[in-house]
C-alpha cells in the first residue's frame, strides 16, 4: 500500500506507545510478585500461590525486555564508539565548501557523500568523487546532505535502529523503519533542483562496492530514489510480510492478556490465608490451666 513519511511516524510510535505501555504493567506486575514472595505475614499459602503459571510468564516477558534493553544499549555503545573514531579521522582531513554548503573530504577510492554526528551533523564527500564527477553532481549530493544535516536525520536514525533492536520481538517494527529510512531519502531528495544531476550521482554510488560497508550513509534505498526521480508520480509503498504481522499480534495480545490479570493473590485470599494461619497456630497454642488461646476472628 501507498504510504508517507507521517502514516510511518504515527505508525511506529503508536506501536512502540503500545509496548512500553505493556512494559511499565510488567515492571509493576514483577514488583507484585516479588511482595508476594516475600510477604511478611508468615501466610506459607501466599508464597506458594504466587508463582503459578501467570507469574511465570510475566517474568518471562520481564526477561525478553530486558534482553532487548541490553543490545539495545550494547549497539548504541557500539555505533558511538565506531562513529566517534570515524569523525575524529574524517575532521583530521582537509575541508571545503561548495555554494555554501561547507564539507570535509574523505580519503579513499569511494565516491558518494554522507552525514556523520548526531548532535551537530557535518558532511563528508570521498575525495574521490570530488575528483571525478561534474561540478553539478556534486552540489545535487551536498544539497540531498544538507537536508539531514539541517533535520538531524542521523539522530533519527539512530534511535530508531535502538527501538528497533529493543523491540525485537516486534518484527512488524522493522519495516516500518526501513521504510521510514526510505520515506527520509526521499524528502530529502525532494528538496534538489536538479533531478538530472542527483540521479547522475546517485548512479554513481550505486556502482561502488564501498557502499556495502555503510560509508555512504543513508544510501541504502538508491532504487527508490531513482525510481521517484525517473518517475516523479512515484509513491512510496510499505510492503509487511504477513508473518511479520502474525507474530507481532500474537506477541503483544499475549502479553497483554497475561499482563492484565495481575498473578498476585487478593486482598481476600490474603485475608483468608492470614486467617488460616492464625487458626493452625492457635490450634498449636499451649493451655494454661482451663483455658486456652481463643483464635482470633478478623
Amino acid at each position: 500500500m501507498n504510504i508517507n513519511k507521517k502514516k510511518l511516524t504515527l505508525g511506529i510510535a503508536g506501536i512502540s506507545a503500545v509496548i512500553f505501555a505493556v512494559e511499565l504493567f510488567t515492571i509493576v506486575a514483577v514488583k507484585n510478585i516479588w511482595n508476594a514472595r516475600h510477604a511478611e505475614s508468615g501466610c506459607a499459602c501466599i508464597a506458594g500461590a504466587a508463582m503459578n503459571f501467570l507469574s511465570w510468564f510475566t517474568v518471562g516477558i520481564a526477561g525478553v525486555f530486558a534482553v532487548g534493553l541490553i543490545a539495545a544499549l550494547v549497539y548504541l555503545l557500539a555505533t558511538y564508539i565506531r562513529t566517534r573514531k570515524m569523525a575524529l579521522n574524517i575532521q583530521k582531513q582537509e575541508r571545503s565548501a561548495l555554494n555554501g554548503i561547507k564539507f570535509y573530504l574523505q580519503d579513499g577510492d569511494c565516491c558518494g557523500a554522507f552525514t556523520f554526528g548526531f548532535l551537530f551533523p557535518k558532511i563528508a564527500v570521498c575525495r574521490h568523487c570530488v575528483n571525478t564527477l561534474p561540478v553539478g553532481e556534486i552540489s545535487a549530493m551536498l544539497r540531498h546532505e544538507e537536508y539531514h544535516v539541517k533535520r538531524r536525520d542521523p539522530l533519527r536514525f539512530l534511535m530508531l535502529d535502538i527501538l528497533k533492536r529493543m523491540y525485537f520481538f516486534v518484527p512488524v517494527l522493522r519495516p516500518l523503519t526501513s521504510a521510514y529510512h526510505t520515506a527520509t531519502e526521499i524528502e530529502a531528495d525532494k528538496t534538489v533542483s536538479d533531478r538530472e544531476n542527483l540521479g547522475r550521482a546517485l548512479l554513481h554510488v550505486t556502482y561502488t562496492p564501498e557502499m556495502l560497508d555503510g560509508r555512504a550513509a543513508f544510501a541504502s534505498a538508491i532504487h527508490e530514489r531513482i525510481e521517484r526521480i525517473i518517475n516523479p508520480q512515484w509513491k512510496l509503498k510499505l510492503l509487511i510480510p504477513k508473518s511479520f504481522i502474525m507474530v507481532s499480534g500474537a506477541m503483544l495480545f499475549s502479553m497483554i492478556l497475561f499482563i492484565s490479570r495481575p498473578p498476585v493473590p487478593s486482598s481476600q485470599n490474603y485475608s483468608n490465608c492470614t486467617r488460616m494461619a492464625v487458626e493452625r497456630s492457635c490450634a498449636q497454642a499451649p493451655t494454661y490451666g482451663t483455658t486456652s488461646l481463643i483464635p482470633l476472628q478478623f
